[in-house]
Formats: structure tokens, C-alpha cells, sequence
């Protein structure tokens, strides 16, 4: 038998749900800007979280602002979500230290 790790379904957890809430922001957002059914909007952006290349269309008639929310969404799905999160989070100072030894010189 084999189990995951708890970190490893953390991980997954947190990739789901960072996916879902940018899906949800991505189509409110989309909504906001762009009069259009709320089926091809939300095709539209699913597509691009999951870098498909499918579209309904909808694309080409989205003003600048609407191609910018698409191109993040892609951008965001194609690298991952955790991934970006990685990045764009501070450094901390790491809290290993090396031990220290003496060593005859000369």
C-alpha cells in the first residue's frame, strides 16, 4: 500500500483552490468588461487557464484591458499557480547554520 504525503495533497489542495478563485476572477472580471453571454465568457477563460487555444469567439472582440485579464489568465495557467506564487514570494532569511570547526593552518 502507498499514501501521500500530507504535503503533497496541501499542495494539490492549494493549486486547486488558487485555480478556482482565479477562474472565478478572471469570469467576473471578463463579465464586467465585456458584455457577452456568461457561458463564453467563462469558456474563455477556462480555455486560457488551461492554455487550450479553444474560443468561442469571444476573444477577438475584447477591448485592451479584456486581452490583458486573458493574457495573465494564460500566463498564470501556463506556469502554475504555485509556481508563480513561489516567485513572487518574499525570501526569507533561511535558518540554517553551518557548523563551525577549527582546521590547522601552517
Amino acid at each position: 500500500k502507498r499514501s501521500l504525503s500530507s504535503e503533497t495533497v496541501l499542495k494539490a489542495l492549494a493549486t486547486a483552490t488558487i485555480g478556482m478563485a482565479l477562474v472565478f476572477l478572471g469570469v467576473l472580471s471578463l463579465s464586467i468588461l465585456v458584455e457577452d453571454e456568461f457561458l463564453d465568457i467563462a469558456f474563455e477563460v477556462v480555455s486560457a487557464f488551461g492554455t487550450v487555444g479553444l474560443s468561442r469567439g469571444t476573444t477577438g472582440e475584447l477591448g485592451t484591458a479584456g486581452q490583458l485579464v486573458i493574457m495573465a489568465i494564460m500566463l498564470i495557467g501556463r506556469l502554475g499557480p504555485l509556481t508563480l506564487g513561489y516567485t513572487l514570494t518574499v525570501r526569507r532569511k533561511s535558518h540554517v547554520r553551518y557548523a563551525k570547526t577549527e582546521f590547522p593552518v601552517g
